[in-house]
């Protein structure tokens, strides 16, 4: 029995002991009594070194916690270090990184305008042969209706529209 369940025995035999009439005194059954307190009595150092126990548990506990807690924080300090050192690593990377693409957009860019220039001397090119042959298509078409007018009499009025376009067959022309 453990010194408290005694203890608790103790106090409800007290409590239903019977009354000494017209006093305050209560009759106790002696030897249960003692039984009950040397229970208490022999509970009470084994319940006291199981606490004892349990204390320098709990100090030995914190303490290896507090160890535990010193070599995690110093760990952390180390894996920071390593961190901020690996943090500049990689600034330093991005500065070089975005100093290559600032270059590579600016060969880009040269290359574009490049390009740009080629295609425009190339289209310039184009205009002007398009331009010639524009003035050559021009000249034969004027020459067309010379030779038309010439013949005005041969082809029919309706053969030519407002726009002086040839809207009908065009009749043979032997030189």
């Amino acid at each position: 029995m453990s010194y408290l369940e005694a203890l608790q025995a103790l106090e409800k035999m007290i409590e239903e002991a019977r009354s000494v009439p017209l006093s305050a005194s209560a009759v106790i059954p002696r030897e249960e009594a003692l039984r009950l307190v040397r229970e208490v009595s022999a509970a009470m150092p084994q319940e006291h070194q199981q606490a004892r126990e349990v204390l320098e548990g709990r100090e030995n506990l914190l303490a290896d916690a507090h160890d535990k807690a010193a070599y995690i924080i110093e760990q952390a300090r180390e894996e920071r270090s390593r961190l901020l050192a690996r943090a500049e690593v990689v600034q330093a990377a991005e500065r070089e990184a975005k100093r290559v693409v600032e270059e590579a957009q600016a060969e880009a860019d040269k290359l574009a305008h490049q390009a740009d220039d080629y295609v425009d001397a190339k289209l310039a090119n184009f205009e002007i042969l398009l331009s010639k042959v524009l003035r050559t298509i021009g000249r034969g078409r004027e020459q067309l209706r010379k030779r038309l007018e010439a013949s005005s009499a041969e082809i029919s009025p309706l053969a030519f529209d407002d726009s002086g376009e040839i809207s009908g067959p065009l009749p043979r022309i032997e030189p």
